[in-house]
């Protein structure tokens, strides 16, 4: 279903050498799914694209679900809630693609992209599904 749904959603492939991550889920809510949809979704561009998918992103604390907040709820509730994971084998100077299901006012994005930028990343490319 979701590489049907990639195929037609078909977002242009941004040039040159990227890697391919996702908005992290809070892991005990990712169990109880069974399945992290962003990342799903990240996998299948990833294979598309013929780039490299890797975890970057890990949710440090639950947040609030996002809707019924007003806009500066919802930068407050993804403040620090992210972190960079550190383990990975990869340099995370590269230019990411950060791809989330859905942007509503655009405040994890942009925190991800925060936490991304502090880190090293020299550019992002923000992609949502679905807006």
């Amino acid at each position: 279903m979701v590489a049907e749904l990639v195929e037609i959603w078909d977002p242009p492939r941004p040039e040159g050498e990227w890697i391919v991550t996702a908005v992290s889920m809070w892991e005990p809510k990712r169990k109880l799914r069974g399945f992290n949809q962003a990342e799903l979704i990240a996998r299948t561009l990833a294979k598309k694209w013929e780039l490299e998918y890797l975890e970057l992103l890990v949710r440090t604390r639950e947040t609030k679900p996002m809707y019924g907040l007003n806009r500066a709820q919802r930068l407050a509730n993804v403040q620090g809630a992210f972190r960079v994971i550190t383990n990975n084998q990869t340099p995370i100077t590269k230019r990411v693609v950060l791809v989330d299901d859905v942007w509503t006012s655009g405040a994890t994005m942009r925190e991800c992209e925060r936490i991304l930028t502090e880190a090293g990343v020299a550019k992002i490319e923000l992609l949502s599904l679905a807006r």
